[in-house]
């Protein structure tokens, strides 16, 4: 199964980028045989994210969208808007370091990356520089 994971910034104005990042998901299911959907739930680019996924499984039941968790949760939950979660660190890392170390782990475990970014540091910016150097295919919701 193919998979895809998204990575923005938390605070962006990314309306405008909806139909594209619509077209690029629609694009990745369809020709590329993407089932798996990876994304966060920590600001504006997971929520348009989220949001289009939503959407497209009302034409494409069998696409699933996964919410990475950083932390390991303390309770059983099942996020509105998410199939699943999953944890995907196979280690225990100091908090501090969690949400980088998860971004690398989510990055291994997909076969491509959608960015929402736009500055060249934070989270994001680190985390699609990470895919690139691992000869993931990166696709910018901005072309």
């Amino acid at each position: 199964m193919k998979t895809c994971v998204f990575f923005g910034h938390r605070s962006y104005d990314y309306e405008r980028y909806k139909g594209s990042l619509r077209k690029i998901c629609k694009k990745l299911i369809e020709e590329e045989g993407v089932e798996r959907f990876y994304a966060g739930a920590r600001g504006d680019f997971d929520r348009i994210c989220r949001e289009t996924l939503l959407e497209l499984k009302r034409e494409y039941p069998h696409v699933k969208l996964t919410l990475f968790l950083s932390y390991l949760p303390k309770t059983e939950c099942k996020p509105i808007g998410y199939d699943d979660t999953e944890y995907v660190l196979d280690r225990k890392v100091y908090p501090k370091y969690a949400i980088a170390e998860t971004n690398k782990a989510v990055v291994e475990k997909s076969d491509f990356v959608v960015v929402g970014v736009f500055r060249e540091y934070g989270g994001a910016y680190a985390a699609a520089c990470y895919a690139k150097r691992r000869g993931k295919t990166i696709i910018p919701i901005s072309e």
